[in-house]
This record gives structure tokens, sequence and C-alpha cells, in this order.
């Protein structure tokens, strides 16, 4: 039975309202009510007055939004947050007056911002012409489609668990243990559009960043009747699936995963090429749940459909699977879409992924089922998920890994869906299996092509470990190995049997299917690489497993374990000495070169070289070294880390300071720090990755223009040249693009050195559109006349109306020579710090300035660096349950852009933070019953209260009790018969957990022959456990979505044959394979049905019952009458 719930939406606020109950009279109204206007002025007034208690400066300002009085008389005023006339995205404050006019608490959403550069580099119209090409469908638009945008300023934001609370397992986090840090904001336009093609209606909306023109995110907006349809799947039982409502019934057509389009499916009708047409139905109800019968039923048949609901549903789960387990959205990560053909081709024995289309494509078979069975869905799935990320080149060992990762996160996403259900954010241990297309194969056909990955080689054709002629193997099968690891990590390894190794002759322990996927995917999109190989794998696997659970940790010792399962690499041998390393770097100027000499017990695979944090460099080979341009850096002091990286990922670090001395006057002279530092007057300007445009030196420059319209703009940067210098040089390279194909001057662009007055002393250099190139040109000034003066180096460029002119200009140089270097600051900033608050979150301030400028300020607790502020005023806010109770020093660190450095004297300051509850609860438990429904019965009390009891059957969870008195009612018919141990297991809100002392109980059901159905039985994950000495199950289709799941099992060699009887209605029997397979179907018009099949080993299987067509009899039973 299907329950729809509706979720709503409810802001978290500041203040606390006062509810009446619904029989209680509200306050009188006031006499005359206020209008509108009076109460936004008034509302106004009130945030104007308490703008220093929130945290606004002068440049904020509130933009009203909704007025609105409710039943007990208040009235509520919503205001936008602005800054410089700019709406800041998600920032907004509600003012509260009561019914007599007095200001309550406002509900206070505001963000903490400092200064932000809100002039963008593209004009709305170039964004809204850019969206509008992005989305134009093939054949152009029949109609003008609507596009508006706004100009927001966007919080960077990322939600976490708080520190103190992080040690929790995910299932004890509560929603007020999440905090949200800021990393900063980005100026961006928010763009909407509105387009309506035939067959084409999308409401798509975007943030668009304001400087660069890159999509930030985009989703769409469109609010159409999405609907919920049900798929009889083949493979996946009756499923519902999201699809789309259109004039006059449904098509196949996702709305709810993708940003944009849908996720579709297609029906091919044969075809080999093309998309086909998108699946429409009448009714909502798709499929008929059976193999595809190409003779005689057509593809647009209930039984045609059932593909293309395997398909929609096969990218439904594994999408969520990615989505909520893994954090990814989407194929591309952003919410792109994605489709699925079916039926192509006649009788097609196999299924795959495109690149091209970022598409899966699906073959009816011939020697094995329809290709769209679950775990062949979510390999195809990965296969763009890999070409997306490592891209992993699809030959050798390289190629063999791609495979792997498509057949492992099949089987995760197998798990999800059938031990999940597919919903949550993790990957239970049941559900799935650990073999690949194990449902394609058909009974008695002879071709069994599955994969094993516990032990590939039972397919006669894959390898069990790497050897040196493993890259010699279809990829197909030089997956085995990977697969066989990944195995191992989730699951373990035995000393004997398919799953053990002879490379680990003691086994392992496994860590679970959840840990391993994460860290798996972890190693694919963060390490990966397009040639990885086996070892390379190994190294990226072991360090994403650091990464999410420490260097040491079970989870790093399993991922060691599994490879040397596999031959590659040992076992773990304890923590590994890890590489030293020492960095040096030779010259000041120019060309400069960075070394490091290290060693390791292991090897050296690599040494990478950072400057201030951003990697410039890497050496594979020793003596290690890399050359570096000095100057696309600024004069002054930096800093060079070396990191040192073994053969098994061990890293070890070294850093020194070291000066650059080019005698350069400029800061941020190749514009690779982007906005905001060194140069002035940036309005209108783009700084940054240039669109079609390579910079000269670096990644970034500067462009005027470029517009087709009126206007100018310009950039400039106060210098002060040395008195005694030698020489005085300005070089830059310009390049010049322009689509006037005048022969008279249209664009200009000079180049000016003014006093820092704006007066210009002398214009250096100009061009217009007639100077236009193919590329940069180079260019150099003597300015040696200027020597002893503070001067601004001025950049103009100016277009008219007509076509656009673009001047993009890189390497800008001003350098000395004779003047012991750039500009001569020696003098570090001063600097001084303060504190607030005792417990909770705490606020760090620090008051600096510098006679240059201060570039930032670290905030430094007990001597370790707690974080940084770049922007003035400087604070930074901290956790202080991280701290111990008690006092701690605060010092203040300035830096400017000489390199220069000021400390604070020390601040001293208390921590005083509550001591949470340690005590754990206190539980004991007893059984009541031996046979049939028995109950678990715990006993559990705490000094502030028991969250939840679990119960525990010879160490598995059976259930948990989350109310007083806690019990479980539970069917003993799952449990062998004879003594049983249950623990009980009580959690109280600290996470604080007591266990039980182990009680012992008898199961007894060896006298039972008949067994009454147990809802909710709906799935293979939910099935009815029937005892074996059961002849007889009794059972109600009670609704029109009922099914009913019984699990039985079949002796080696017996013939289990299954007869219904029943109420005057149309029953459907099915007999299942452990996996969910059907192998005997018995589906008349009546009640009276019946099924045999013989078992060639020992086995379990699954028995259903389903109503066809809705049929239901809540009042009479059927009746399952077994020999087995």
């Amino acid at each position: 039975m299907k329950r729809l719930l509706s979720s709503l939406a409810i802001p978290l606020t500041l203040s606390l309202v006062a509810c009446f109950p619904e029989d209680v009279d509200p306050p009188p109204p006031a006499t005359e009510e206020p209008s509108d206007d009076d109460a936004i002025r008034a509302a106004l007034q009130q945030l104007n007055d308490a703008r220093s208690a929130l945290g606004l400066s002068a440049e904020h300002g509130f933009q009203a939004r909704t007025v609105m009085r409710d039943r007990l008389g208040q009235t509520h005023v919503r205001f936008s947050q602005m800054f410089r006339g700019v709406r800041v995205w998600g920032g907004e404050v509600i003012a509260h007056a009561s019914a007599d006019g007095r200001a309550m608490v406002p509900t206070n959403a505001l963000a903490q911002l400092g200064a932000v550069d809100v002039t963008p580099s593209f004009s709305a119209a170039e964004v809204k012409a850019q969206m509008k090409r992005g989305l134009a469908p093939v054949a152009g638009y029949s109609r003008e489609p609507l596009v508006q945008s706004e100009l927001v300023i966007l919080p960077l934001s990322e939600r976490r668990v708080a520190p103190a609370r992080a040690h929790l397992p995910e299932d004890q986090i509560n929603a007020l243990d999440m905090i949200n840090e800021i990393g900063g904001y980005q100026l961006a336009y928010h763009v909407r559009t509105e387009i309506e093609e035939p067959n084409d209606i999308r409401h798509v909306e975007a943030l668009i960043d304001a400087r660069t023109g890159e999509v930030l995110r985009q989703w769409d907006g469109l609010q159409t009747a999405a609907a919920v349809g049900t798929g009889n799947s083949q493979y996946n039982g009756v499923r519902s699936i999201n699809t789309n409502s259109v004039a006059g019934g449904y098509e196949l057509r996702d709305l709810t995963r993708p940003a944009s389009g849908g996720n579709v499916v297609y029906n091919l009708n044969h075809a080999t090429s093309g998309t086909g047409t998108i699946y429409f139905d009448v009714d909502n109800t798709w499929g008929d749940g059976l193999n595809y019968k190409e003779d005689p039923e057509p593809t647009t048949s209930a039984n045609g459909q059932t593909a293309a609901v395997d398909a929609l549903y096969g990218i439904q789960v594994t999408w969520d699977m990615y989505k909520n387990v893994l954090g990814r959205n989407g194929i591309n990560g952003a919410g792109g879409s994605t489709y699925a053909r079916v039926h192509y081709g006649n009788t097609f024995d196999n299924a795959f992924y495109s690149d091209s289309c970022a598409c899966m494509t699906y073959g009816d078979g011939n020697t094995r089922y329809t290709y769209t069975a679950l775990d062949v869905a979510a390999h195809e799935f990965t296969h763009g998920i890999t070409s997306a990320t490592a891209k992993l080149i699809y030959s050798q060992e390289s190629g063999g890994l791609n495979e792997s990762t498509s057949d492992i996160f099949g089987a995760v996403t197998e798990f999800y869906s059938r031990g999940a259900g597919g919903t949550g954010p993790t990957v239970p241990q049941t559900g799935g299996t650990w073999t690949q297309g194990e449902q394609l194969v058909i009974p008695g056909s002879g071709v069994n092509r599955q994969r094993y990955l516990y032990k590939p080689s039972l397919d006669t054709r894959s390898a069990d470990a790497w050897s040196p002629t493993l890259k010699n193997l279809d990829v197909h099968y030089s997956s085995g190995p990977m697969n066989r690891a990944f195995y191992f990590m989730s699951m373990g390894a035995t000393a004997s049997g398919d799953t053990s190794s002879s490379y680990l002759p003691g086994g392992m322990t496994g860590i679970g299917i959840d840990k391993a996927a994460r860290i798996y995917y972890r190693a694919l999109t963060t390490y990966m690489t397009p040639s990885t190989d086996y070892a390379a794998a190994r190294i990226a696997v072991i360090t994403a497993a650091r990464d999410l659970y420490t260097t040491g940790s079970p989870e790093e010792i399993a991922v060691w374990s599994a490879f040397a399962a596999i031959n590659v690499g040992g076992v773990w041998a304890g923590p590994d000495a890890p590489p030293t390393v020492a960095a040096s770097t030779t010259g000041t100027a120019g060309t400069i070169t960075f070394s490091a000499n290290a060693s390791d017990d292991k090897g050296i695979a690599k040494v990478d070289f950072y400057v201030d944090g951003l990697l410039v460099g890497t050496d594979t080979a020793s003596p290690y070294a890399v050359p570096f341009d000095s100057t696309l850096e600024d004069d002054g002091a930096h800093t060079l880390l070396a990191r040192a990286t073994d053969t098994v990922g061990f890293f070890a670090n070294s850093s020194m300071t070291f000066t650059i001395a080019n005698g350069q006057l400029l800061k941020n002279a190749s514009f690779e720090k982007g906005y905001g530092v060194g140069w002035s007057n940036t309005n209108g300007m783009q700084i940054g990755a240039i669109l079609n445009t390579p910079s000269f030196d670096g990644t970034k420059a500067a462009k005027f223009r470029g517009m087709g319209s009126a206007g100018s703009v310009s950039l400039f940067q106060t210098v002060s040249i040395p008195a005694n210098a030698t020489s005085v040089a300005l070089s830059y390279a310009l390049w010049i693009q322009t689509q006037e194909n005048s022969t008279g001057v249209r664009d200009t662009f000079t180049v000016q050195l003014r006093n820092t007055a704006g007066t210009v002393l002398t214009t250096v250099a100009s061009y217009s559109n007639l100077n236009s190139s193919a590329s940069y040109q180079s260019y150099t000034f003597d300015l040696a006349a200027y020597k002893g003066q503070t001067v601004q180096v001025y950049f103009t460029g100016t277009e008219d109306a007509a076509i656009s002119t673009g001047f993009i200009l890189d390497r800008v140089r001003f350098q000395t020579n004779g003047s012991g270097g750039g500009g001569g600051d020696t003098t570090a900033p001063s600097v001084s710090v303060s504190e607030t608050g005792t417990s909770g979150i705490i606020t760090f301030n620090a008051t600096a300035s510098d006679n240059v400028g201060v570039t930032k300020v670290d905030f430094l607790v007990d001597g370790v660096l707690k974080g940084t502020d770049t922007t003035s005023p400087y604070s930074m806010t901290l956790d202080s349950t991280g701290l111990a109770n008690g006092s701690h020093t605060l010092v203040g660190k300035a830096y400017d852009a000489a390199g220069n450095v000021g400390t604070s004297t020390g601040v001293t300051f208390t921590v005083s933070n509550t001591t949470g509850d340690t005590t754990a609860p206190t539980v004991s438990a007893s059984v009541t019953g031996t046979s049939g429904t028995i109950t678990f019965n715990a006993t559990a009390s705490d000094n502030v209260g028991v969250t939840k009891v679990d119960f525990l059957v010879d160490g598995v969870l059976k259930g948990t009790d989350t109310t007083s008195p806690h019990s479980l009612a539970f069917d003993s018919t799952s449990l062998t018969n004879g003594s049983h141990a249950l623990v009980a297991k009580a959690y109280d809100a600290a996470g604080n957990v007591g266990t039980s002392t182990s009680v012992a109980f008898t199961v007894s059901n060896t006298g039972s022959t008949t067994y009454n159905e147990v809802e909710a039985n709906g799935s293979t994950a939910a099935a009815n456990a029937v005892a074996d000495a059961v002849t007889k199950i009794v059972g109600f289709i009670g609704t029109s979505t009922d099914l009913d799941y019984f699990r039985i099992n079949v002796a080696a060699g017996r013939t289990v044959t299954i007869n219904m009887t029943g109420p005057a209605r149309d029953y459907d029997l099915y007999l299942l394979s452990s996996t969910g397979t059907t192998l005997r179907t018995s589906a008349g018009s009546s009640s009276t049905e019946s099924v045999t099949y013989t078992s060639a080993t020992a086995a379990t299987f699954y028995i259903k019952v389903q109503g066809f067509g809705g049929a239901n009899d809540s009042t009479n039973a059927y009746n399952l009458n077994m020999t087995r």
C-alpha cells in the first residue's frame, strides 16, 4: 500500500511567537488599521534603529516584499536584504508588530557580509542572451522565450555537523547539530526563463557568475503536474515511477531529478539509430511485468512498456543512490538530464552507454532476457560518471578498472534499491547480490554470462588477481581483480572457499558496503586519472580512505588487505615511515627554481611544489625540481611548500619562506588573483578567464569592453617609484579584438600616468580598433623621468555604440632596477585583538592597519591557527565546545602585500561550557513466547531520557522501539528452532548507549503446518519467512495495490509445488529465485493457480501473490497448499 506524504518547508526564525488556540478570541484590532505604507515605514524605522545589533553596516538596506496582518492583529513585513542596492540571495528579515503597534523581535535571516564589489563584468542583456542561446532547441525557437534577470549577491555556504557533535553516528545527528558556514560571497545574475515550444515546455532558472559567465547553479522552475505512475517491472516488481502529466495522458519523463528537461525513456521500436519516440500512456499504469515477447507484441503494448519501466526505474534509483549516499547530482554532477532508449534492434543481446548523448541503450535480448535489469542499468549509468570524472581509458588495466567501476556501483545500487527501498543516506548489507547481470539469465538456456564479483573466475574468463598479463585480457575480464577487492573491502574474506584468496590466507574483516562505496567513489572522482592502473588505483583508494576515515583507521587497513588479496601490494604492517623532504629555492627574480631532497623507505612517487598554497609544479624523478616564472607573483615574501608522496600514498611536507625581487612595483600584475587585489576602479571590468581568449601568461587577464555598446571602463594602480632607481620601465601584453570594418577610429584604449589627484601626467600610448591583431602584442616604455614620484598607472578602454572592440590586457610590469627591489616596503602592520563570549559560539575581532594595506589577519588560539579573515572589519566565529574549559590565549597576525607580518599582544579569554551528559541508560530484556509471533521486551531508564531501544538476536538487529514500554512483536519462524540470545541496547539524546545482559530464549515452531500472512510483506525484502514444516499459507489481497511475498527454503533435488485457491478474483501466482528473478508464473483468470519447480541445489525462493488489474478481497482469504 502506498502513502503519499506532503512535506512543508518551515522557516527557522530567531524569534518566539506566542500562539493562541483556535477557540480563543484574538486581541481586538486597533481602532484604525494602519496602511501598508505606514506599516513599512514603522518596520523600516525599527530595523534601522537595530542596524548595529543586526550586524549591518550603512551600506546595507531593506526592500519591502510583503505586508501581512494575521488573526491576532499582528503585522508582519518581509524585507529582502540589500547591499549597495543589490539583493542578497536568501537574505531576509521579517519585522513583527503587535496588535497595538509595539515592535516585536524580528525574524533574522540576514547575511553578515563585508565589502563586496557589486559591479558586474557582463550586462544583464548579455547574460540573458547567453542563457537563451544555451537553452535553444535544436531547430531554434518558434516563439520568443521569456527571459528575466536580476543581479544578486550569492553566499557561498556549506552545512556541516558542529564539531562537538561530529563524533556521533549519522542516525544520531539532530537538525540542530548542523551549522551553516559561509565561505564568501559571489556576485551573480539570477536568470529566469520560460520556454514553451511544441513538446518542449521548460521554465529554467540559473545563477550565473557576474564576473566570468559561469553557470553556478541551474534548476527547473516549471511547476507542472509531475505525476507518480505505477510501473509493473520485469526485474523490480511493482514500482512507483516519476512520470509527466501531458494532454491526454502521461509520458515517461521524470522531472523531479534533473535540473531541466527531465530524464526520458524513448522507444526505438527496433531501430538502431536516432532517439525514437517518448513513451506515452493514458492511465499512468505501465507494463505487465513480463519479459518482452517480440512476436506478436508491439513495443507500445503493456508488454513492450515493461522494458521502459525498468529503464526509468533504473535511472531513478541509480540517480538517488549517487545523490543520497554519495552526494552526486546526476551523471555530470550538476543535475544534467539523461535518457534511455529501449527495444534497440531486433533481439540485440547487449546494453551500452554512449558518451555523445549521455544516454543508455538496451536490447531485447536473444540468449538472455531483456537487458534492463537494475544492476545493468546502474552499470551503464556509472559509465557516464566515470566518463565525466576519471575518464578511464577503455583499454588494458585502466579499461578493466572502468568496467569494474560500473560493476561495483551496479551491485551497490542493487543493495540500495532492494535493501533500503531506494531511499535514505546509507547502503545496507542485504538486499542485493554479488553477481552482475544474474537476472538476465534464462533458466535452462545453457547461456550463463553473468559476472561474479566475489570470485570472477567462476565465469571461466575473468581473472581473480592481478598478473603481468592482466592488461592483455578483454576489459570485461580484466575488471575481475578490482571487483573482488571491492567485495573483500565490503564483506571480508574467508580462509577457504570462493570468498578466500591465496594471497591473504588468513582472510580479513570487511568494513561494509556503505563505507567501501564512499571510499571507492572518492578515489574515482578525486584521485584516478585516465591512465590509472591497478597500482595507481591502490594509492587512490588508500588516499580516499585516509581522507574519509583517517590514517591507520580500520577502513584504511581493510583497503590494504583487499588489494593484497588480489596481488597488488602487501597488507598493512603498521604505520609506514613517512618520506623525508627538504625544500630549497634558487634565485629571486625571473625564472627561479624550486628543489627538494626527498627519500622514503618505500620510494618516492612524486614531489608537488606549492606557492602560497597553490600548486605550481610536480616532479616524479630525482633530483626533484621545477622552474617557476616569478613574474607571475608580487614582489616580497612568499611561502614554498614541497610535498613528497611515497609509493603507497604517504606524504610529508617541507615549507620555507622565499623572496621575489623583480623590481615589480605592481600587485597582481598578471591578474592571477582576480578582482579586489592590487587594482582599483574595477567596475565594469572582466578580470579572470576570458571567454574564447587565452591569457598571455597564467590563466587570467583583464578585458576592457568588447560589448558593442557605448561605454568606457578604467583600471589603475598607485605606485611609488624609488628615487634611486637606475631604470623604470612599463611593459604589458595587449590583444585588440574587433568586429569593426570601418577605416576610421571607433574604439580606443589609452595608457597613462596620472598623479594621485587623477591629473594626467603623460599619455604613454594610445590604440584603437585599427590596431587589432590575431594575438597578443607586447609593448615596453621607459618612464625613468618619473623617478621619485607616486603615480597612478592608468588604463582606459572606450567603445562607441557601433560594432564591438575588446581590449585584453595581461602581464603588466612596472619594474625598476638599482633600488633594492620592489618598492622597499618593510613596515609591518599593527594589529590588536579582542574576544566576545564564554560558551557556545564565540567571536574573535581584530583591528589592523598598514602603510600599504592589510591583506589578511590570522587568528591563533594557544598558538594554533583557527581561522583567517581577508576583509575589514576582521573577525571570525568559533564553536568554543572544541576548546577545553578554562583560560586560553588569542593572538592575531596581520599581513601586508609585501609579506610583512605584525603580531598582536596575546589576549586571555575564558571558556566555560556546560559538560554534556555522559551517563548511559540502564536496560534489561526479556522474551515472551516460543513459537509464532513472540515478543521482545525491555525496561530502560536514563537520567535525561531514553530515545530508543534496539533489539538484537544473536547479534543481529531485529527492530527498534522509541516509545516506553519498549517492546517488539517478532515472527519467530524467521529463526531456526533452538536456543537464541536477545540483547537490548538503549540510547539517550546525548548518544550514550546502555547494553542489557544477554537473555537466552528458545524457538520451537516444528508443530505448525499452517502459516497466516503478516502484513506488510509487499517486497522480497519484507517477505514473510515460512518455516520448513509449513504446508499451507493463508493470506489476503486486501487492496488494489497489495502484494504478498513469502520466503521458503527448498532442499537440493526437491520439487516444490504450490497450488492456490481462493475467492472469485483474478489472482496471479509467481515463484521467484533468491535474487528476485521470476522462475515460474501462473496467471489465469481466476484465483486457482499452480506452479512447480525443481531445485538442483539447496536454495531460498520467494512466492508472490498479486491481484491482476487491482483485484482484491479483504474478507475472503486465498490458500497456498505446498509440497516440497
